[in-house]
């Protein structure tokens, strides 16, 4: 198999899962290109028998010899050909040996370059194509390498210092060391974790380094893993009590805020400031989503926890920050005094933790069900509305072009009406928040993304039950009226196919909707008396005589999209980094040879598009 290939059975957990952090490192991730420098990697455009140089390595390999290894090493970066089951064998056997393990390691964590040519076409992976090979071999490789590796302090040791030193690293070598170490927490969180916790100083010498998307995940995946790919966004696993303890004592919330202050006051828009704080604040959010989400495992964490060791529960209030504001509040205030960018960054996160917590209480899952239900918002909430005021000024413009700050901070507004929490709906709408995010839908008609946007804060506040909410769009902003003029005044127009006119008729159906729902009641309102007789006779009419016959006519969505009204508000995209995208291509390449090639031009099954 090709290098990727021969690990194409790893087991999926050995990964977790990607944030969409992923895709700000400044580390070369990008898809595998055709390369001509040194023998063409993985994707070679000439056909050579890497096959026989990878068994001749292999032949002439002596346990005794570190030259012998980087030779295997050269041949498995070179590999392009299929590998017999024999010599993938006699491959794994000679590096799984402990020694060969431990000179790996030390590749890993030097700082030295791989190749002696100076050339600046050479891409970061070709320039440590020693370290590839190995990140490469111990994150998709045989379990074996990892529990063997943890299993040691002598080879954990070395990957820890490094981490933890002083002196300015390579970004290409923290992202390879921090993605090998979080794939050994997964297999072996309990030595890892010991080996961790023992280490002085370890959290705040790699905070220093959030800068790397991977030691980010590094530091939220100590805690526990969420399931590969799993759409539940709070099906985490069983949580590492000594890992818990590890982040509590160290106030990790406090070390993060700190490099999100420093980075906002700086001020300048640089890749390296916007790692830091994109980083920062998004281990902040996960590390907290997994502390709202341990107790499903505590009963089962407290039986098998070291003496030593507190109560599970005891643990997470500081690493909760539903529980624990102090820290979400200083950020807030970071990010509000910052530069535009810094609270686009911030709000961004905040509004995926409300909405992963609003979808928790939909979630499949009874249990993950049953511990957001029991969770309180109320001091979360309450930071968001100290800060409500000062935020809906952003919303202040009246012509085009919306921006990207201020979209991200109607899709909040729009995350915040959906908790239906009555405090926080009240002064949302106090501040007119609710009267300026329509204004801001009829002002940029065709932006695609500010009108659902808009749509779903429609939706939330008709569905909340919370009287004050309706009548704010009913009564107070004649939402009916509003509806029927605009496609009056559009309809002489031809214009039934635009943005806007698709908001239209979806905001139609939904006042629609709730008018049956409040007739079903045992005490229905009467919408004559909220909406006025005027404006409840007109949309009566345009209900019976435009809504019904559009939305039958337009059976795959409104304006030619389908409409998922259940849909989130935030888009989550997965991101995968460099080897997960080689993984699942090489490995679909490999079904394709099995199928005869039979496959569609550009067919994927996972990760990006190649070209074939």
């Amino acid at each position: 198999m090709k290098l990727a290939g021969l690990f194409a059975s790893f087991d999926e957990a050995s990964i977790g899962p990607r944030s969409k952090s992923t895709e700000n490192s400044t580390v070369d991730i990008s898809e595998p290109r055709r390369r001509k420098s040194y023998g063409g990697g993985l994707l070679s455009e000439y056909k050579v028998p890497t096959t026989e140089i990878l068994q001749k390595a292999l032949r002439k390999a002596k346990v005794s010899s570190g030259a012998s290894l980087k030779s295997v090493l050269d041949a498995m970066f070179e590999l392009d050909d299929l590998v017999p089951e024999k010599v993938q064998a006699k491959l794994y056997d000679f590096l799984q040996i402990e020694q060969n393990l431990h000179r790996m390691v030390l590749m890993l964590t030097s700082e030295r370059s791989d190749v002696d040519a100076q050339d600046d076409v050479l891409s970061a992976r070709e320039m440590n194509r020693y370290r590839y090979v190995v990140c490469i071999f111990i994150l998709y490789g045989p379990p074996k390498g990892r529990e063997t590796i943890a299993a040691s302090s002598t080879l954990v040791r070395p990957i820890l210092n490094f981490l933890t030193s002083e002196r300015p690293l390579s970004v290409v070598g923290v992202e390879y060391v921090a993605r090998v170490l979080a794939s050994m927490l997964h297999t072996s969180p309990r030595d890892m974790c010991k080996h961790i916790a023992s280490h002085p100083d370890f959290l705040p010498s790699v905070v220093k380094r959030i800068g790397s998307s991977a030691v980010a995940q590094l530091l939220w995946r100590m805690m526990c893993d969420r399931a590969f790919y799993d759409e539940d966004q709070l099906n985490f696993g069983q949580s590492n009590v000594v890992a818990v303890k590890l982040l509590a004592d160290n106030n990790i919330h406090e070390l993060l805020a700190d490099r999100f202050a420093e980075s906002a006051a700086m001020g300048i828009y640089v890749e390296e400031t916007v790692n830091v704080l994109e980083n920062s604040w998004t281990c902040m959010v996960e590390v907290s989503l997994r502390a709202v989400m341990a107790p499903r495992y505590s009963t089962i964490a407290d039986a098998d926890r070291e003496p030593n060791v507190p109560p599970l529960l005891s643990l997470l209030p500081p690493l909760d920050l539903l529980q624990t504001t102090g820290p979400l509040q200083r950020v807030f205030t970071a990010a509000m005094d910052g530069p535009p960018y810094v609270l686009s960054i911030f709000l961004r996160g905040l509004t995926y933790m409300l909405s992963s917590l609003r979808s928790g209480k939909e979630s499949k899952l009874p249990v993950v069900r049953r511990v957001v239900w029991s969770t309180s918002l109320d001091d979360l909430l309450s930071v968001i509305v100290v800060n409500v005021g000062r935020l809906s000024l952003r919303l202040e413009v009246t012509k085009p072009p919306l921006g990207s700050e201020r979209l991200v901070v109607a899709k909040f507004f729009a995350e915040c009406f959906a908790t239906r929490n009555r405090p926080l709906c009240l002064e949302l709408l106090r501040c007119r928040v609710h009267s300026k995010l329509l204004s801001l839908m009829f002002a940029m008609p065709d932006n695609a993304v500010l009108q659902p946007t808009v749509v779903n804060t429609l939706r939330s506040c008709l569905s909340s039950g919370i009287p004050e909410t309706e009548l704010a769009w009913l009564r107070e902003l004649e939402v009916t009226r509003r509806i029927v003029e605009t496609w009056s005044s559009k309809k002489s127009e031809d214009n039934n196919q635009s943005v806007l006119m698709g908001s239209i008729l979806e905001m139609g159906r939904l006042v629609s909707d709730h008018m049956v729902e409040n007739s079903k009641t045992d005490n229905p309102r009467d919408m004559n008396s909220i909406m006025g007789k005027a404006n409840f006779d007109a949309f009566v009419r345009f209900r019976n005589n435009v809504l019904k016959q559009m939305i039958a006519e337009r059976t795959d969505g409104i304006c030619g999209r389908p409409t998922r009204p259940n849909s989130s508000l935030v888009d989550q995209d997965y991101v995968y980094d460099e080897d997960e995208v080689e993984a699942l291509w090489i490995y679909n390449r490999l079904l394709d040879k099995e199928m005869g090639e039979d496959t569609e031009e550009g067919a994927i099954r996972g990760g990006k598009t190649k070209p074939r």
